[in-house]
């Protein structure tokens, strides 16, 4: 899989362009972080898929809008793959397409490697952060993945984004689908209880960044919280440099 060499013809190769106020964090936080992604799911990986399926909307959707032929043959990998339910998707829908996923606990790819066998020869699965613990960082890639996945990403979700925006063929595109908001404090304070931050920071982020291919923005239960699809590609350094500067997000 072509997951090992740079793209230098990216447009963030050249000068990278002025992102939006990145939120910087030690090796040892994000050390931390993965330690304790790794002890939450150690314990919820027993039960995830049964007991996400009423919050995590969207998916499937997600990966019916992807701007691809059926017999593409594409490179896609995920960002925080979990049990592997998005790149099943994927892999049914484009039957010569070659996957990659990346997830910081091995129970939960354990699951994946289970649900992905009948693909077997198209999917590897890596255990690790994507940009630091896995000597095979993919690169060179037409599709990078997020599902439900950034949300959860605290506080270096811009950093993680934009890290994957230069592992993308020229024309290569994001694609996204997670929480957006809720109205109610007692929502967001559940929400938090699963280290999910609910805030409305990934879908004007996204839009600003990237240009839109896809997106919807959708209500779950009412207003109960609200849920965003996006499929984007990288702006251009001259899109970068025309941003207003006073549209940029508070660091985190």
């Amino acid at each position: 899989m072509p997951f090992s060499t740079m793209n230098p013809t990216h447009p963030y190769k050249s000068g990278k362009p002025p992102s939006d106020q990145l939120t910087e964090t030690s090796p040892a936080a994000r050390k931390a972080q993965v330690k304790k992604a790794r002890a939450y799911y150690r314990v919820h990986s027993k039960f995830y898929d049964l007991t996400r399926w009423p919050f995590l909307f969207g998916r499937r959707r997600l990966a019916s809008e992807l701007p691809y032929p059926r017999n593409a043959r594409i490179d896609v990998a995920e960002v925080g793959c979990g049990t592997g339910i998005m790149l099943r998707q994927i892999a049914g829908r484009y039957p010569n397409a070659r996957l990659a996923g990346y997830d910081v606990s091995g129970e939960m790819l354990a699951k994946a490697r289970r649900k992905l066998r009948p693909f077997h020869d198209r999917v590897t699965l890596h255990e690790g952060n994507f940009s630091e613990d896995s000597g095979d960082r993919f690169v060179d890639v037409d599709v990078i993945l997020f599902s439900y996945s950034l949300s959860l990403i605290n506080p270096q979700w811009q950093t993680v984004v934009m890290e994957s925006a230069e592992n993308l063929k020229k024309e290569g595109m994001i694609a996204v689908v997670d929480f957006h908001d809720s109205p109610h404090i007692s929502v967001k304070r559940y929400f938090a209880g699963g280290h999910v931050k609910m805030d409305g920071h990934l879908y004007p982020f996204l839009q600003r960044q990237f240009t839109a291919h896809h997106h919807e923005h959708r209500w779950a239960y009412g207003n109960l919280w609200s849920y965003f699809l996006f499929i984007g590609s990288p702006k251009s350094s001259a899109d970068y440099l025309s941003l207003n500067c006073s549209d940029r997000l508070t660091p985190s």
